[in-house]
């Protein structure tokens, strides 16, 4: 269990340590394009596939019109 909460904070530690570096401007600009978009198209293999497979999934969600490529 100890390795298990290990593996947790140090996920949370990188996450924080990469939504720090975001500039709020950019994020902002990338929201309202793809909020603007049409059609948005994800690609992916490997790790990267599964991450925008979920990426897809929660676009579609909030009602955009991704499509996924990937294996």
């Amino acid at each position: 269990m100890r390795a298990f909460k290990t593996l947790v904070e140090q996920a949370g530690d990188e996450i924080k340590s990469s939504v720090s570096q975001m500039d709020p401007a950019e994020l902002d600009q990338l929201v309202e394009a793809l909020a603007g978009a049409r059609r948005i198209a994800l690609h992916g293999v490997g790790r990267e596939g599964l991450m925008m497979r979920a990426l897809t999934m929660r676009l579609s969600i909030w009602g955009l019109m991704p499509t996924w490529w990937g294996t």
